[in-house]
This record gives C-alpha cells, sequence and structure tokens, in this order.
C-alpha cells in the first residue's frame, strides 16, 4: 500500500487492516508497535497546543446568516399569508439553519485545508487525535441549533460561537444542552450498565456447538447495486438467483469480498444466507449458520461464547452514547436529507414509465415521490449526457420532461432514517376572537370511539375574520347603537316578580318577602358568565316598597368593553343564547381608494384579500382580511388572520362559527421530531428483552388464505375464522358475532328550572 497523503486516523485504520489480512498477526502487532513510538516521539518533540490567535472565524459568517435570515422572513410571510402550516414553517426554519451551520463548517474546513494547513486546531481535529469537526464548528464557526431537555429542538438557534462569546439569551440556550449532559452522564450510565448485564444473563449459554446444523433454510436478502457489501462478508451462502437467469448454488460457501462484487455484478440479486435465527442446532448456533469470526477473518472456532459477544456489543455502544450528549453539549448535529442539483444546463428526461404519487414535504413543497428506482439523463446543447440514479422514497422536484439550469434542484432524498419521534395531537389555538370561515377545506363526518368528529380531506386555509362577540340570554332586548360605548349601554334585560309582597334592595341584589317566604336573588352571579361586557342595574321600585305580581322592578343594562364605531352586525340564535357578532373600529383596517390600481381582487363583497398582495406599482398591502364595503374615497377591510391546515386535522368548529380568543380551533396530527438518542431507546429494548404486553397488540395470520377487509364489521372477533379448501383455492371467510339490539323506550324530556337566563321570576 502507497501512501501518497497525510496520514489521518482513517488512513492509519485502512493501513492496520490491510496488512492484517494480508499478512497476518505478527506483522500487524510489528506494525502498531512501530506506529506507537513514531507517534510518542514526535507528539513529544512538537508539544503541540492551541491559543486563541488559532480560532479564525472566516469571513463568509456573515453572508451565511443575511441568506439565513432572509429565507426565514420569507417563510414567515408565506405562513401569515395562510400558504404553509406551523409544523411546516418551524420545519423549515431548522433546515434552513442546519443548511447554514454545515455550509459554515465546510467553508472552515475549505479554509483550513487551503490556507492555513498547519494550523494547531486543524492538526487536532482533522487527524482525529482530539476533538471533532463539531468542536471546531462551535468554536469557530457558529454553535447552531440546541436541543431542549426533552430532545426537542429549539427553533432559536445560538448564530455566535465560543471565540466572538455568547450573548445572555444564547447562555440560557446553552444550559438545557449542557445540563442534560451532567444528568446523564450520572443517572444514565447506570441504566445502560443493566441492559448488558441482563442482555449477558439471557444469552450468557449461547455457545457454538456444532460444526454444520444442515438446514437448507436461511433468511432472503435482496443485493442491489448500491447495497452495502459489507454486512454479508462471511455468511454462508444457500442459493443465488437474479432475474437475468443467474443461479449459484452452493451449501458451503462462504462469501468474500469478491464473490460478492461478482454477485453484484449481475444485481438486483435475491440472496438465500444462513443465519443464527434458522439455525436447527438444539440449544446452540452451529460453525455454517453463525459465518466468520470477523476479527480472525475465518469461520467461528467451536466453543467460542458467542451470546456474550452480541450481549457485549448491544451493551458497550449503549455506554458510550449515554455520555454523547456531554461530550456535544446538547448540539443538535447531522443533515437528514440531501439534495441533488442539475450538474450543467440542459434538458432533464423523465422515464415514461415513471412510477410517483403527489406529495407534500414537510416544508409545504408539492413534488413527486417515487415508488421504484429510476434513472434520469440529463442532456446539453453539446450532446454531453450524465445519469442521476434515485432510489425509493426519493422526492422528485421535476415532474415534466424539461429545461433544467446548472445548480437547480432536481430531487431530494433521506441520508438515513430519521426518526419521526411519537405521534402527538398538536392543538391550533386562536390568535383572536371572530368567526370562521373556509377556503378550499373538504370537511368529513366520521365517527370515532362514539363520538363525531370533523376531519379536513384535503389541504387548506381556515381563516378567522376579527369582530367582536356577545352570548346574551335570548330574553335581551338589543338597543342597535350606530356606536359602542362604554358609558353608554347597547342592551337591556327587563326584571320582573311573579310575586306580590315586600321588596328589599341589598348592594348585589334583592330580597322579596311574599307568601312563599323570604326570596333572595344575587345579580352578580347572575350574570358574571357574559364576556366582553360589564353590567349594571337600574331599580324603578324603592326599598321597602310593596309591590304587585308581574311588577317591572328594573332593567339590567350591559355595557361593552370595547369602544368604536359598528361597521357590521350578525346574530346566531340558538335554545337559550342570542349570540350577536359585531365588526367594530378595532377590528377594520382602511386604505385610500385612489391609492388602488388593480381592482381585480374587489369582484365580490365577501373578497379575501392577502398581505403581499399588489396595490399599485410602489405598494403592497401589508394586512390580509375581508372587504367589508367602500366608504367614500376608502376602502374598509375587515381584519382577518389565515391558517393553514393539511389534510386529517381535525377541526371544532364548522363554518361561520364564532370563536373566541385563545381556545382550541383544531387539532394537529404531529410527528415530535427528536434527536436520535441511545437513552430514549433503552426502554423499548427493555419490553422486547422482558416479553411485556404490548399496549397496541398486532394480530397475526396463523393460517394462509385470502384476507378480505369488507367481510368485517366492528363486532367481528378475529379469532373466529373458518378455513375450506375448495380443490386448489383456500377461502377463509370470517364467523361474525353481533351485540344483541334491545329497543330502548323514548326518554321522557326533564323540565329544566332556568333561573338567571332571560327574564327573571322570583
Amino acid at each position: 500500500m502507497l501512501l501518497t497523503q497525510t496520514v489521518t486516523k482513517k488512513l492509519l485504520e485502512t493501513l492496520v487492516h490491510e496488512t492484517f489480512t494480508q499478512f497476518g498477526n505478527f506483522s500487524s502487532s510489528s506494525l502498531l508497535d512501530s506506529l506507537k513510538l513514531l507517534g510518542f516521539y514526535y507528539a513529544t518533540i512538537a508539544g503541540i497546543s492551541i491559543n486563541i490567535e488559532d480560532l479564525k472565524t472566516p469571513d463568509t459568517k456573515k453572508k451565511f446568516l443575511e441568506n439565513a435570515n432572509f429565507e426565514i422572513e420569507k417563510i414567515s410571510k408565506d405562513w401569515q399569508q395562510g400558504f404553509i402550516s406551523d409544523t411546516e414553517r418551524f420545519q423549515t426554519i431548522i433546515d434552513i439553519w442546519n443548511i447554514a451551520t454545515e455550509s459554515l463548517k465546510n467553508r472552515i474546513i475549505d479554509y483550513y485545508q487551503h490556507f492555513d494547513p498547519a494550523n494547531n486546531l486543524y492538526i487536532m481535529a482533522f487527524s482525529g487525535a482530539r476533538g471533532n469537526i463539531s468542536q471546531v464548528r462551535q468554536l469557530v464557526g457558529m454553535r447552531g441549533l440546541m436541543s431542549d431537555q426533552e430532545g426537542k429542538i429549539i427553533d432559536l438557534p445560538i448564530q455566535t460561537n465560543f471565540r466572538e462569546g455568547l450573548s445572555s439569551i444564547d447562555y440560557i440556550i446553552s444550559s438545557y444542552g449542557a445540563r442534560k449532559g451532567i444528568v446523564d452522564t450520572a443517572l444514565k450510565t447506570a441504566d445502560s450498565g443493566y441492559l448488558t448485564r441482563r442482555l449477558i444473563y439471557i444469552a450468557q449459554d449461547l455457545v457454538i456447538r456444532e460444526l454444520n446444523c444442515g438446514t437448507t433454510e436461511g433468511i432472503i436478502i435482496l443485493l442491489k447495486k448500491n447495497s452495502n457489501i459489507k454486512n454479508l462478508i462471511g455468511r454462508t451462502l444457500i442459493y443465488a438467483k437474479s432475474q437475468k437467469n443467474f443461479f449459484l448454488q452452493d451449501l458451503n460457501l462462504s462469501l468474500k469480498e469478491v464473490d460478492l462484487i461478482k454477485l453484484k455484478k449481475s444485481a438486483p440479486v435475491q440472496l438465500n444466507v444462513r443465519s443464527s435465527l434458522t439455525c436447527k442446532s438444539n440449544g446452540s448456533i452451529c460453525q455454517k449458520c453463525y459465518g466468520w469470526d470477523l476479527a480472525q477473518q475465518k469461520l467461528i472456532s467451536l466453543g467460542e461464547a458467542v451470546g456474550i459477544l452480541a450481549a457485549q456489543s448491544i451493551g458497550e455502544p449503549g455506554t458510550q452514547l449515554t455520555m454523547r450528549t456531554f461530550h456535544t453539549g446538547g448540539i443538535f448535529t447531522g443533515e437528514t436529507t440531501k439534495q441533488i442539483f442539475a450538474p450543467f444546463s440542459g434538458k432533464l428526461i423523465l422515464p415514461s414509465s415513471l412510477k410517483t404519487v403527489s406529495y407534500r414535504t414537510n416544508h409545504g413543497i408539492l413534488v413527486l415521490k417515487l415508488q421504484q428506482e429510476s434513472n434520469l439523463i440529463i442532456l446539453n446543447w453539446s450532446g454531453k449526457q450524465e445519469e442521476i440514479f434515485l432510489n425509493i422514497g426519493s422526492y422528485l422536484y421535476i415532474s415534466t420532461t424539461q429545461f433544467v439550469k446548472k445548480g437547480q434542484v432536481i430531487a431530494e432524498y433521506s441520508l438515513r432514517s430519521f426518526l419521526t419521534g411519537t405521534r402527538k395531537l398538536k392543538p391550533i389555538y386562536t390568535s383572536l376572537a371572530g368567526e370562521i370561515k373556509f377556503e378550499n377545506l373538504l370537511v368529513r363526518k366520521i365517527n370515532h370511539e362514539k363520538r363525531t368528529i370533523k376531519v379536513n380531506e384535503d389541504d387548506g386555509v381556515l381563516w378567522i375574520a376579527s369582530g367582536k362577540i356577545f352570548p346574551l340570554p335570548k330574553e335581551v332586548k338589543y338597543l342597535f347603537p350606530n356606536t359602542l360605548n362604554k358609558k353608554k349601554a347597547f342592551a337591556k334585560l327587563k326584571i320582573i316578580s311573579p310575586y306580590s309582597g315586600f321588596l328589599r334592595l341589598t348592594k348585589t341584589g334583592l330580597i322579596l318577602i311574599c307568601s312563599k317566604g323570604k326570596i333572595k336573588i344575587d345579580f352578580d352571579n347572575l350574570v358574571k358568565n357574559i364576556p366582553n361586557c360589564s353590567f349594571k342595574f337600574s331599580f324603578i321600585t324603592k326599598n321597602s316598597q310593596y309591590i304587585d305580581s308581574y311588577t317591572v322592578l328594573g332593567f339590567l343594562e350591559l355595557f361593552s368593553n370595547d369602544e368604536g364605531k359598528i361597521y357590521s352586525l350578525r346574530k346566531k340564535e340558538s335554545f337559550f343564547i342570542t349570540t350577536f357578532f359585531i365588526v367594530i373600529e378595532a377590528d377594520v383596517w382602511k386604505i385610500n381608494s385612489d391609492q388602488i390600481n388593480n381592482f381585480s381582487f374587489f369582484e365580490t363583497k365577501k373578497t379575501i384579500v392577502r398581505s403581499g398582495k399588489i396595490l399599485n406599482t410602489s405598494s403592497h398591502l401589508s394586512r390580509s382580511g375581508f372587504f367589508l364595503k367602500k366608504d367614500g374615497f376608502k376602502m374598509i377591510f375587515q381584519h382577518a388572520i389565515p391558517i393553514f391546515l393539511t389534510r386529517g386535522t381535525i377541526l371544532k368548529y364548522k363554518q361561520g362559527d364564532f370563536v373566541f380568543e385563545k381556545k382550541v380551533l383544531a387539532t394537529l396530527i404531529n410527528y415530535t421530531q427528536q434527536t436520535e438518542d441511545i437513552v430514549q431507546g433503552l426502554p423499548k429494548i427493555e419490553e422486547l428483552i422482558e416479553a411485556r404486553k404490548p399496549k397496541n397488540k398486532a394480530y397475526l395470520a396463523f393460517k394462509p388464505g385470502i384476507f378480505l377487509t369488507d367481510s368485517l364489521s366492528q363486532e367481528t372477533i378475529p379469532e373466529k375464522f373458518e378455513r375450506k379448501i375448495e380443490g386448489k383455492v383456500i377461502k377463509c371467510t370470517t364467523v361474525e358475532t353481533r351485540k344483541k339490539i334491545t329497543k330502548v323506550g323514548k326518554k321522557k324530556k326533564k323540565k329544566h328550572k332556568l333561573f338567571g337566563l332571560g327574564k327573571v321570576f322570583i
């Protein structure tokens, strides 16, 4: 092996591995001793250290931050206009900061490699001796996104680094990860160690006791062109077959790298390899099913304790990774997706047999999701062409064969299976009180757990049109004022006595002494639940006065807490309550009609206008709302907020309902994105080992056959299946048991004694 580059940690590993495979144990130990002496000798002479001058922040950092802030401002405008949902906005912000942080990191690496390769910090981190790129990034780049104590990502990044110094808010955000690191190091190490102990307790008696169990069963693995062959080296092959009529059967062939490269050429190949899971040995595993001992690069020896080896292999990284948050300080690291850009300008040709489905990404962009592997061809004017391979599940941004520019995003794919976290219901709260209006929302009612819920069938926008809501008792008389005034009543309620007797007035109510005895009424409890209102009692009777039955005692006057001219009034009547919806001065905004050149969006009275719409050549609308009316030279709009709702959102209200501020409007089905941590995986492993009963049981098919979903009803018992063999066809039919339906007679309606709502009879 000829070395023509800087010897880093990775290159040393390759060197030792190559020596071991080609020359064996003795040469490897000799090489390692020599490397150790060489390393210690030059480390002693160099006396390498770093100072503050080695920490050099690149000048391009400002540009990266400006670009990121500009994109976030743009995405926030889209969210305010109701084009993307709140979760999509959050995800986009996280990805924007990730890209900015990664770009800055790459720029730092590029700078050190080309302009300052002898920098002590660079030598330490990039040789693999001490530190890593994440720590260098925090020192000279930016700290970036942090995760909180639960592992969720905080969408406010730390834009400074340790060289520049942290602000007070940066310090507080940093404290989450730092504290989590300390606590995890103290507590979770014991959990991880206990897991290793239990694994060893289970697997300690698993030993290689047999040469060959003689099984012809194995596990099927599909070998693709981009498959990693390292996981297959050393396994025993039963057979291999491909679509190109290539067939290889050898019950004793141990797969080497050379064999797998040959097989890969005729990919996709279906490999049937022996496994510990399918071994027929009694209470142990045989040599052939286990395969190679990877440390020796040959078949495992008889008597090898493979159970303990497996247990330690799972437990050891658990102990190490538990303390991972301590080393990184709660930093959210790593890209989750990678984009494919056009290598040059030209025509992108999509295959005619391309199988895709329409998909909305977590950034709110409509793309095509590939359902099969595909090759795209990009061809330029000079005849130069390049093939772009896309895997299943990749997102294609180009929907048809068309011309693309150099650097344009063509597709995106996931680098690793990122844990979506637990499924949570995220409530959406109203930010203002108003009326609900739907825009392109398709709502369907479904029965779920003995109740009816309203679910959004497609992506759409829900608007909340601002206004004041007054739910008043049905008997209250509305006075129809032109303006609301805090000192002038807008509604009145008569108070009538049904009995005759002597009246005594108190501070908060009255006492009537009649033939029925003493009747006391407290007016505070009577109307305390009416929102947006204050009230005042005006009595027309005097204290200690005798009154006849059905005498008007006085009036309950209702005053609004808000003031302003009334622009619109609507009411909704229910059994006991009449709700008034009033649009006043505070709920509208105005513009002069001479400012408008574009009248295309004023076709109907209830026209929706979004912030950012063009008014004239030099100005845009700064707010969203509904066009109410034209008043002289002024255009009056009702203030409104759009909320984008994705498919599957559970709605609490229907079109035209009035809703108060800070109420739950709808519920989003959201998957919490969490940073991967071995600590969060430990409870799952414990559940598997201890064989606990799962919360949601899965029913497995215990017989082969055809399962007809239409034949199942809610009352079907899954265990009861009838299996009939007619000729060569197996038919499965379900035996349904229906619950007895008992007829229940009509319930008598209870008479509710109303007190305080409507006219008050005492």
